[in-house]
């Protein structure tokens, strides 16, 4: 392998595979870099999910069902539904998306 440089060598010691999806390039090299980053976040995130989890859930009560694995807002309405026609008519305290945002706050508070 006269004349050959340790560049050269290196890239035909990649693989056809690597060839094809550009990683001997210097961008190619950049993007698995990034590429392997993201995964390493990934399952840092994962672990702290698989710790975290378990610690907040034993603290939330059985009717709130925001952010909880195997809950959304279909088991809230059903929940309240249920409710209403069993006799609990009194309260429903809902979170609504945005609600907020559409209040005339100056007019409530006499600003303008």
């Amino acid at each position: 392998m006269a004349g050959r440089t340790d560049a050269t060598a290196e890239e035909s010691n990649l693989s056809t595979a690597a060839r094809a999806a550009g990683l001997y390039t210097q961008a190619g090299r950049e993007a698995e870099a990034v590429r392997c980053a993201r995964d390493q976040d990934r399952v840092a995130e994962t672990a702290a999910v698989l710790v975290l989890e378990p610690i907040f859930e034993a603290d939330l009560q059985p009717e709130q069902y925001a952010y909880r694995p195997e809950r959304n807002a279909l088991d809230a309405v059903r929940h309240v539904h249920k409710l209403l026609n069993t006799g609990h008519g009194q309260i429903v305290d809902a979170d609504l998306v945005g609600y907020f945002d559409s209040i005339p706050h100056s007019e409530l508070l006499g600003t303008c």
